[in-house]
């Protein structure tokens, strides 16, 4: 794992133990991610959108099982003005931090978290 140069002989250190930390985070992942209990009391805190898909898309790669992907609508429907100037192309590529992207990709008994309560009563809620 590379880890960023510091000015100081301390500041090394510091990024040298974070780097072991979150090497060990990956083995204690890459052993236990099948076991529910585990996965369920695990936080990963990430700052930026991009690196919680990259960590999402890591995860989804050591889960077993076939992916599942789902797409998006492709369809602009109330504006036929808005429609011409933003093809189906171009609408993929936004991605929005309260909405899924436009391909989600899953595996059959992958944790997730809805961001929205869904059903309360069949258990799909934000925060389940």
């Amino acid at each position: 794992m590379r880890v960023q140069r510091g000015a100081d002989p301390r500041t090394v250190e510091q990024l040298q133990e974070f780097a072991e930390y979150l090497l060990r985070i990956g083995e204690e992942l890459q052993d236990q991610y099948m076991t529910v209990g585990y996965m369920t009391s695990c936080t990963i805190l990430a700052l930026y959108n991009n690196d919680v898909r990259t960590l999402n898309d890591a995860a989804l790669e050591c889960f077993p099982g076939n992916i599942h992907e789902y797409l998006s609508f492709d369809k602009i429907v109330d504006s036929e003005a808005f429609a011409s100037t933003h093809p189906p192309e171009y609408l993929h590529t936004i991605n929005l931090s309260n909405y899924p992207p436009h391909k989600l990709s899953l595996k059959l008994h992958q944790l997730i978290m809805p961001l929205r309560n869904i059903n309360p009563r069949k258990g799909l809620c934000n925060g389940t």
